[in-house]
C-alpha cells in the first residue's frame, strides 16, 4: 500500500550529472546535503526531519494489496455458491449475495460481526456458548475489547486453534482490554501502517508495562471526537519506549533520534518517526479507532473526516499524509542535492549509485 517503485532520479551535483536511488543510509543522505550547506545543525536536523518524503519508520509494507486481491478472487470464485460468503478488506465489505441485516450503518464486516454477537448474547441464556470463526487478528482484538458485553463462554476459532476470551480479558484487566483496539491500530493494523522493525511481541511487552497515562491516551483515541495535543507527547513517549536501546530512558523523539543516530549511524528506518510524521499517524489511527469503538452499537456516529485526519486526496484517490513538517531543513529546500536524497522510493533493497 505504501511502497512506490524503485525509481532513479537524475540530478546535477556540482559539474557532474549522476543517477541516484534512495538509500536507507540516513548518514549518507545527510552528508550529501552537508556538502552544499555548512550551516546545517546536524543534531537538530536528525532529530526533527525525516530526509525522505515517506517516513521509513511508519511506511513499511503491510500486505494490504494481497488482502484486497484475495478478497476479490474469493467472491469471484464463489459467485454462484449456495453458501453466503462475506469478505472485508481495506474497509470494504462485500458478499456474493444480497445480505439483509436489521438497520445499521456499519461499513466494516469486523464491527458488524461484533454488533450481531452482542445482540445474540442478549437473546440467549447466560450459560450459552458463543464462538467466532475467523483467522483475523482484528476480530480477536474487538472480541476481547467487547467481552463484557458478550456471553461469558465466548471463544474464537483461529488458524492456531480455539482461543478462550475470558483468560485474555482477565490477564489484560478491564482498562487495557478496552484500550486494546487503539493499541492494535497504533502499533500496526491493515489500514493504519506499522512501525518499521518493531515487532508486535515487543509492542505487547511495552503495553503490558505501560503506565496509566499511556492507557488513558489510547482510550481517548477511541472515545474522543478529536485528537488533543496532549495525546501526542504521551504517545511519543510510548514510541520512545519501543525504540530506546536497552538501559536507555529517553522520552522525547528528537533526542532519541539523535542518540541512536550518533551511537549507531542508524539507517532511517531504524529511527523512530519524527513528531511531524507521528502526529499524522495518530490522526489516521483515530479514524480507525473511532469506528472500532462503536462496534457494539447499530448506528455509529459520523466518523472523523479522513481529509482532516492524516489523509489527502489527489488524482489517484485518497493517500496518507506522511508528515506535517518539511522533509529537510529550510536551508536545503532549493538545492538539487536535497531532491536527490528525498526521492520517494522506499524500496528496502535500493542503494545509492554515483
Amino acid at each position: 500500500m505504501f511502497l512506490s517503485g524503485n525509481k532513479k532520479i537524475t540530478v546535477k551535483l556540482r559539474d557532474n550529472t549522476v543517477d541516484l536511488k534512495e538509500t536507507k543510509d540516513l548518514f549518507a543522505r545527510l552528508m550529501v546535503l552537508a556538502r552544499s550547506n555548512r550551516d546545517i545543525n546536524q543534531k537538530e536536523a536528525i532529530g526533527n526531519y525525516e530526509f525522505t518524503l515517506k517516513p521509513r519508520a511508519l511506511f513499511a509494507s503491510n500486505g494490504t494489496d494481497l488482502t484486497d486481491y484475495l478478497a476479490a478472487k474469493i467472491l469471484e470464485y464463489k459467485r454462484r455458491s449456495s453458501k453466503l460468503i462475506i469478505t472485508s478488506a481495506s474497509g470494504n465489505t462485500r458478499s456474493n449475495k444480497y445480505l439483509l441485516f436489521e438497520e445499521n450503518n456499519h461499513e466494516e464486516a469486523d464491527t458488524l460481526l461484533i454488533h450481531q454477537a452482542v445482540l445474540a448474547s442478549h437473546r440467549n441464556p447466560a450459560d450459552a456458548q458463543l464462538m467466532f470463526f475467523s483467522p483475523d487478528t482484528d476480530i480477536l482484538v474487538l472480541v476481547t475489547a467487547n467481552y463484557d458485553l458478550l456471553l461469558k463462554n465466548t471463544s474464537i476459532s483461529m488458524a492456531s486453534g480455539v482461543v478462550q476470551i475470558e483468560p485474555l480479558w482477565r490477564a489484560l484487566g478491564k482498562e487495557r482490554a478496552k484500550a486494546l483496539p487503539a493499541f492494535y491500530a497504533f502499533t500496526g493494523a491493515d489500514n493504519t501502517g506499522r512501525f518499521s522493525r518493531i515487532r508486535k511481541a515487543t509492542w505487547l511487552q511495552i503495553y503490558l508495562k505501560a503506565d496509566e497515562d499511556i492507557i488513558n491516551a489510547l482510550k481517548m483515541l477511541l472515545d474522543e471526537a478529536e485528537v488533543a495535543e496532549g495525546m501526542l507527547s504521551t504517545l511519543a513517549s510510548f514510541v520512545c519506549a519501543a525504540y530506546s536501546p536497552k538501559g536507555i530512558n529517553i522520552k522525547t523523539i528528537p533526542e532519541l533520534r539523535w542518540y541512536i543516530f550518533c551511537k549507531h549511524r542508524a539507517e532511517s528506518d531504524k529511527l523512530p518517526p519524527t513528531l511531524g510524521a507521528l502526529k499524522q499517524h495518530i490522526l489516521r489511527v483515530h479514524v480507525q479507532t473511532r469506528i472500532w469503538a462503536q462496534a457494539a452499537i447499530a448506528l455509529q456516529d459520523p466518523q472523523p473526516d479522513p481529509l482532516h485526519n492524516g489523509y489527502f486526496r489527489d488524482s489517484d484517490g485518497m493517500k496518507p499524509t506522511t508528515t506535517e513538517v518539511l522533509s529537510a531543513p529550510k536551508q536545503c529546500q532549493n538545492d538539487d542535492d536535497s531532491h536527490a536524497v528525498m526521492d520517494e522510493s522506499v524500496d528496502d533493497d535500493s542503494d545509492a549509485d554515483a
